[in-house]
């Protein structure tokens, strides 16, 4: 029989230490040095990681579930998403539904204006004025929400923003901006009531 690896680790108590493969269970971190050499890799030898956290660094690993969910998030298989390319008359916020206010130009919406509330879509990030953005017309626009709950109605505020239904004033025109899917993402189906609230 072969001699089992041992690796090297930190103790709690921070002195340099050993441990078999079978130890390394209870430890809570542990850094693999390569010795500087560049390009050396780590060869699990068909061995899994379990229990890895969600990714919150850009250099941090990400887990199946995580993977899964950003490939959920870039299917289009569910509905095709629809976007065209606009300049920005003014500056418009990301998630702000957008009318056409000019010749290849478009603007915030104001949904209590009946000529600001002929809402196209909305803006997939922040356009500066004068500078060209993605206007999502129908599908997901990913992180134009935040804190939402899935399957809610959201609808156009007095500054073009995604808002609650109870969130409207009086006189305000009733144009839904699209679905929740999730806490941030707004499944876009513009929707114009043709009423005041």
């Amino acid at each position: 029989m072969g001699t089992a690896r041992q690796f090297l680790y930190m103790s709690a108590e921070g002195y340099a230490a050993t441990a078999g493969l079978d130890d390394l269970t209870t430890l809570s971190k542990l850094v693999i040095n390569t010795g500087g050499v560049a390009g050396v890799g780590i060869d699990m030898t068909s061995t899994k990681i379990s229990n890895l956290a969600d990714p919150v660094a850009s250099t941090d690993a990400a887990n199946k579930a995580y993977v899964d969910y950003v490939a959920q998030l870039n299917s289009f298989d569910e509905s095709p998403v629809v976007k065209s390319v606009w300049t920005a008359a003014g500056a418009v916020a990301k998630g702000a539904g957008v009318y056409i206010s000019a010749n290849n130009s478009v603007s915030t919406g104001i949904n209590n204006v009946d000529a600001s509330s002929r809402v196209i879509g909305v803006a997939e990030l922040a356009i500066a004025a004068g500078a060209t953005g993605k206007i999502v017309h129908h599908g997901a626009a990913v992180g134009v929400l935040s804190g939402a709950t899935a399957n809610t109605r959201y609808f156009m505020g007095r500054d073009g923003l995604p808002t609650i239904v109870g969130s409207l004033s009086s006189g305000d025109r009733t144009i839904q901006l699209g679905i929740s899917k999730n806490a941030t993402d707004l499944f876009v189906n513009i929707i114009d009531y043709g009423k005041r609230t």
